[in-house]
């Protein structure tokens, strides 16, 4: 379920644990990522090109937090049109999420994955 307004917020402040837990120390610089890999989102995702953990601490936490699973919005990686890449967050995922190139694919993805 997305949260209200309200409660959204950095994942750093809204889930500490899980920044601390999945990110770099504190005060770690924002990773370079390498501009032929972020938009291919039809490419294996691959953890030593791309490490969310480096990321997660700065992204935007938009849903509750359902059995290690997660809904987040990436700042760092933004298409031409001004969307924010979007995440599916789950502890039990090998690269930790599943990267999408808007909220709206997320969407998508969500509601084909359960219709109700």
């Amino acid at each position: 379920m997305l949260l209200p307004i309200s409660e959204v917020g950095w994942t750093r402040d809204v889930d500490p644990h899980l920044a601390r837990t999945w990110g770099p120390p504190p005060g770690s610089p924002v990773p370079e990522l390498p501009d032929d890999y972020v938009f291919d989102y039809d490419a294996p995702q691959d953890q030593d090109r791309f490490g969310v953990g480096d990321l997660l601490p700065h992204t935007l936490y938009v849903s509750e937090k359902v059995e290690g699973s997660v809904y987040l919005l990436n700042p760092y990686i933004v298409t031409s049109g001004g969307e924010w890449e979007a995440w599916h967050f789950d502890s039990s995922y090998a690269l930790g999420a599943t990267r999408f190139r808007s909220f709206w694919h997320l969407m998508e993805d969500a509601f084909r994955r359960d219709p109700y």
